[in-house]
């Protein structure tokens, strides 16, 4: 009882890096909003409610994230004249189950993690494209439970979703693991000295920064970044210097730690990774939690590059929806967005800049 005391009454777990290397929300020196307006594109009459993701302008990739059994897990189509182009892409024998996490769009491929076989995979659109029917996806089984992943070379690094429970975490317990693309198999577990919160890890992203062998993670509930150098020690934090102010309690049937007197909101959510930019939804709120009657006004389009400076805020005007998903063509500069309702209702748009 004492412990468990000692956890509710402890807001960090593992410390903050030395100050000189955390950056707070609050002093930065913000780049100049970028304003962008909605244009609706149509999407497959045949394939309604998939995510959607748009390559090089051209192709539009849909995804039957509802695992329904009359629509395949990925199908091609032309942009313009919505014209299957790349046939049936079969995932597995029970892809129609395939419901999880949503696909990751990075660099031209698709990373999937499939919840139901527990299997990740990284879909190259120019081999589906080249090879159509006949591409078949490398697939990496596990056995460990993943809230995100990376493949670098012939290792996929994953981040443990059993690292965090509702009391902080156990310093034995790895929050990052080194796999064998290959087999699947574990031969490398890392406990990051890094601050850690109570709540959820599997709400939580990270992407590979190929420039600097860095990794660049995102805490979903949580309005902190972490940059992790190659041996994942932390070496760089963005945050909001308001939240360590914040209160945790014992909420819920299981007592989870919640910030007092806040509501539950998302800070930052992936949104995709090109050659240039990590893109990275932030619900940009000056304060730790969403009080009653409090909404998402302020919501950006965060675009960080290499050298994990900020350097473009992208806000769309008028926009209705906070759930969406990204697809951006760095040569062109086009982006676009797939929005998606609570009721799995989706709807493909193109950002004009005003």
């Amino acid at each position: 009882m004492c412990l468990y005391s000692c956890q509710n009454n402890s807001k960090h777990i593992y410390p903050s890096p030395d100050v000189d290397n955390i950056t707070y929300f609050e002093d930065m020196q913000m780049p100049e909003v970028e304003n962008y307006k909605l244009q609706q594109l149509p999407t497959p009459e045949d394939n309604p409610n998939g995510e959607y993701f748009v390559y090089a302008d051209t192709v539009l990739i849909v995804v039957n994230f509802m695992g329904n059994p009359e629509h395949d897990v990925f199908t091609c189509y032309n942009l313009n004249t919505l014209d299957s182009i790349a046939g049936i892409i079969k995932i597995e024998d029970d892809s129609d189950e395939m419901i999880g996490d949503m696909p990751k769009y990075r660099n031209g491929n698709l990373d999937v993690h499939n919840v139901t076989c527990n299997t990740i995979y990284s879909l190259c659109i120019d081999s589906i494209l080249e090879k159509k029917d006949k591409y078949e996806p490398y697939i990496t089984q596990i056995d460990d439970r993943i809230c995100d992943f990376v493949f670098k070379g012939d290792t996929v690094i994953v981040s443990n979703d059993s690292y965090v429970n509702g009391f902080g975490v156990s310093p034995e317990v790895p929050n990052f693991i080194s796999l064998s693309r290959e087999t699947g198999q574990s031969f490398n577990k890392i406990v990051a000295n890094q601050e850690c919160f109570p709540g959820s890890a599997s709400l939580r992203s990270f992407f590979y920064n190929t420039k600097l062998d860095q990794y660049f993670e995102i805490w979903v509930s949580f309005p902190v970044i972490n940059i992790y150098d190659k041996n994942f020690e932390l070496i760089k934090q963005y945050k909001y210097r308001n939240h360590e102010d914040i209160t945790f309690e014992p909420t819920g049937e299981w007592n989870t730690l919640m910030p007092k007197d806040y509501n539950f909101v998302y800070y930052f959510e992936y949104a995709c990774q090109t050659e240039k930019y990590f893109y990275v939804i932030a619900n940009n709120i000056p304060t730790y939690g969403l009080s009653e009657g409090e909404d998402f006004t302020k919501q950006e389009i965060w675009c960080f590059d290499y050298d994990n400076n900020l350097k473009r805020r992208i806000r769309i005007k008028n926009h209705e929806f906070n759930d969406f998903l990204l697809s951006v063509n760095e040569q062109t500069g086009n982006i676009y967005l797939c929005s998606i309702t609570s009721e799995g209702e989706t709807s493909l748009y193109k950002l004009i800049k005003e």
